[in-house]
């Protein structure tokens, strides 16, 4: 069997962090945020996903600008699982300051290939419109 990467290593560890907790969250220290970061850019659909979700707000309990700018970055994913969990961690305590940014975000998915995406999307919107409530998941 071939030796994993050093992405897949970290991949292989969040994953199981994330089984052992079972629900309850603890913050995520600087260094891991970076390393999920960088996990975001690898070529696997699955490890990005995965990163994306593990750097949801509930998982970091703060607010890193980088994250947000790189979960923007990731709207136009070319998986739709990907954008898929880049919507839910969009909307998932997306900081008041950062809302034109994601509505925009949200507005160029408004044509997403995928129809339950595209659906989703248009749902969002459309209550945002009528109510201006963004965090509704």
């Amino acid at each position: 069997m071939p030796e994993r990467t050093r992405q897949e290593r970290l991949s292989a560890k969040y994953f199981r962090t994330a089984y052992r907790r079972k629900g309850r969250e603890d913050r995520l220290e600087r260094e891991s945020i970076e390393e999920l970061i960088e996990l975001t850019f690898h070529p696997d659909a699955e490890v990005r996903k995965c990163s994306a979700n593990q750097l949801c707000p509930c998982h970091v309990q703060s607010d890193y600008p980088e994250i947000w700018n790189r979960l923007i970055a990731m709207a136009n994913d070319p998986d739709v699982k990907v954008r898929g969990v880049i919507l839910h961690t969009l909307l998932d305590g997306s900081p008041r300051e950062r809302e034109e940014e994601i509505v925009a975000t949200l507005e160029k998915m408004y044509h997403d290939p995928d129809i339950k995406l595209r659906r989703r999307v248009r749902q969002l919107l459309a209550n945002y419109r009528r109510g201006g409530k963004l965090n509704v998941l």
